[in-house]
């Protein structure tokens, strides 16, 4: 078998459904997060993710726990974790933090689950008009 794209791609989807047998299991979410195949179709790596579940049911994200250890960096507090602000296109919730992304540090999912990087002044200023009103 010669490994391309396609068939690295449907061999992850198949590991990700035996892992998630496997994190419920353990009470952990499993889930592949991105990887590479050689061009000559000799190997592929394939990055494993590995998130604690909290007692509420909460997956702990390496983002979410960047979150709450670095947020007041750039001017937020930890209970921001999960709050909701609206901008001029749109409503998204907080979701974690990528603190090696300097541009765009803020990570916030819309309403169909899509992850969007955004600037911490941005979400600063969407908080703020949002208590004014």
């Amino acid at each position: 078998m010669k490994l391309n794209s396609k068939n690295v791609r449907d061999l992850s989807k198949e590991i990700t459904e035996a892992l998630e047998e496997l994190g419920s299991k353990h009470d952990l979410v499993l889930k592949i997060n991105g990887g590479s195949f050689d061009f000559s179709g000799a190997f592929a790596t394939l990055k494993l993710e590995v998130s604690t579940i909290s007692s509420d049911g909460e997956v702990k994200t390496k983002e979410a726990v960047a979150w709450e250890k670095r947020c007041h960096l750039y001017g937020f507090n930890p209970g921001q974790l999960g709050q909701k602000f609206r901008t001029w296109n749109g409503e998204y919730t907080i979701c974690g933090l990528n603190p090696r992304a300097r541009k765009y540090p803020v990570l916030a999912k819309d309403s169909k689950g899509r992850v969007y990087k955004l600037s911490a002044s941005a979400v600063l200023n969407s908080l703020q008009k949002a208590e004014e009103v």
